[in-house]
């Protein structure tokens, strides 16, 4: 198992049809207090075990930096506690797909990272729990 701490374009959520099926009534929500992640199982892809898209609106970060600096902490908090939820999909031979949406603004840009970091991870935990075995 490569366990590098990576995020490569393989794991990107680049299809129509991956988004379509994430904004469904068919995906999984789970509310943190500044993150809501949409998630959903499909059979296994042979690119990778997880594929993951960040958004973060316009309406809540008016700025192009801001937002391409939340999307740059939801990736990086994304790609350095990823691998049990990898390591349970390769046991359970499916992907998850999982769309990371950024919700509320924070006061401080100085505690950004360690807070969404904290969340990323509960999110991650959740996912995994409620996995189909």
């Amino acid at each position: 198992m490569n366990t590098q701490n990576t995020l490569t374009v393989f794991e990107r959520i680049k299809s129509k049809k991956y988004f379509e099926l994430l904004f469904s009534k068919e995906a999984k929500v789970i509310h943190e207090k500044n993150i809501l992640a949409k998630w959903a199982i499909i059979p296994k892809d042979d690119a990778c075990l997880a594929k993951v898209a960040f958004v973060v609106p316009k309406r809540i970060c008016k700025k192009a930096t801001e937002r391409n600096y939340f999307k740059r902490i939801l990736k990086e908090s994304y790609r350095t506690s990823k691998h049990n939820l990898i390591e349970t999909s390769a046991d359970l031979n499916h992907t998850v797909l999982i769309l990371f949406l950024y919700k509320n603004i924070l006061d401080s840009k100085k505690e950004a990272f360690q807070i969404m970091d904290l969340q990323v991870k509960s999110i991650l935990q959740k996912i995994e729990k409620k996995q189909p075995k």
